[in-house]
């Protein structure tokens, strides 16, 4: 036992002081090891490794050189970080110029990325116009609804209720609501006696009494449907 405590004991102290051996290598030593290091992991591709040893040199001060940019925009790119990708690529293709080992490619690569990026950012601009769109519609169907009445009796077995009107005649041309604690449920108007109107479309929902019932000018937008 204590045997085995001591031997313990020993490789820690042994660790600790290869640890600080290395941390105390010279500079120059420090950035060759790491040089080194970044090279196997360029050519075992190891994407992950590569942009690790650029990050440790850089913070030592170390002069990564221009090619690195290159490797680092591989990197980038096979790790899903486009963006980080896109601009250590430009930074190569500046700073190298054509008489960069990696110039050619690195022109191809470019190219590629461009055509892709102005792809994505047509899908992007669409993406905002269409949430814009969706925005404006949802502002002028909320604006669209008044109260006209409240339900005053559901029948959940039949899927219809009854509301009361607080106006003399529904709208023409109306669409019919149903405003729920988490919901605005599209209704249809069915019979008016009495200033009693029979509506359906209900369906199974849990629809309280003095529920509010709305019309609206306009139907509700697709986006804002919530499936049944």
């Amino acid at each position: 036992m204590k045997k085995s405590f001591r031997k313990n004991i020993f490789l820690i102290l042994f660790w600790c002081c290869a640890v600080s051996a290395h941390a105390e290598l010279p500079l120059q030593v420090q950035a060759d090891l790491l040089k080194h290091e970044l090279v196997t992991a360029i050519k075992n591709g190891d994407h992950p490794g590569v942009l690790e040893h650029i990050e440790k040199m850089r913070k030592k001060g170390i002069d990564t050189g221009t090619e690195v940019y290159f490797y680092e925009a591989q990197a980038f790119f096979a790790t899903g970080n486009n963006r980080a990708g896109d601009v250590a690529l430009e930074s190569y293709v500046k700073k190298a110029g054509s008489q960069g080992a990696n110039y050619r490619t690195a022109i191809a690569m470019l190219s590629e990325r461009l055509e892709k990026r102005e792809h994505e950012q047509k899908l992007a601009d669409e993406a905002a116009r269409i949430v814009a769109e969706e925005k404006r519609q949802e502002e002028l169907f909320t604006k669209s609804l008044k109260p006209i009445g409240k339900v005053t009796s559901v029948n959940s077995d039949w899927g219809f209720a009854k509301a009361t009107l607080s106006v003399a005649e529904i709208p023409p041309q109306s669409y019919l609501f149903i405003l729920l604690a988490d919901d605005v449920v599209p209704v249809q108007a069915g019979k008016l006696a009495d200033g009693v109107l029979t509506i359906t479309g209900i369906g199974q929902k849990q629809v309280p009494t003095d529920t509010p019932l709305l019309a609206g000018s306009m139907a509700m937008p697709a986006h804002l449907a919530i499936p049944n």
